[in-house]
């Protein structure tokens, strides 16, 4: 599979939505991702596969560091290399943005997504107790230094 990777824009809010409520359990409002969208501290991407959106990743960036906030694949795209080239991108922005760090929390039982984190480099740091909810579970850090 070919994956395009790209700023998102106004036009990807209803696809982004979408996916956005089928993988989460307490999903953002369209007008919170369309803020995010436009806000010009952030760096929102979109992975496009035959013309059709297959995921996203959001991160906010501040005084040196980016917080990867959400990403997203499809699930019938997952492990074909969608999010890896997310997360590639998201970490080559941050770097000619001159940030120093790139921080994230993960759910503990996401394995996917802590292989996928740790395979791009990043480096557990802590956790945080029953940080998540819907359900209650711990989150651990992660931190990519450039």
């Amino acid at each position: 599979m070919e994956i395009e990777i790209r700023r998102a824009t106004s036009a990807d809010l209803s696809a982004v939505s979408s996916l956005w409520q089928r993988c989460y359990s307490i999903p953002w409002s369209d007008a919170a991702i369309e803020n995010e969208i436009n806000d010009a501290s952030s760096v929102f991407l979109v992975a496009m596969a035959g013309g059709a959106l297959v995921g996203y990743a959001l991160m906010k960036c501040a005084v040196g560091e980016g917080e990867l906030c959400n990403i997203a694949v499809e699930p019938e795209q997952r492990r074909l290399g969608a999010g890896r080239a997310l997360v590639s991108e998201l970490l080559r922005v941050a770097k000619s943005l001159g940030l120093d760090v790139v921080m994230l929390e993960v759910r503990a039982s996401n394995d996917a997504a802590i292989s996928l984190y740790e395979n791009a480099g990043f480096e557990r740091v802590g956790m945080r107790k029953n940080y998540y909810r819907a359900p209650r579970e711990d989150a651990y850090l992660y931190n990519y230094y450039l």
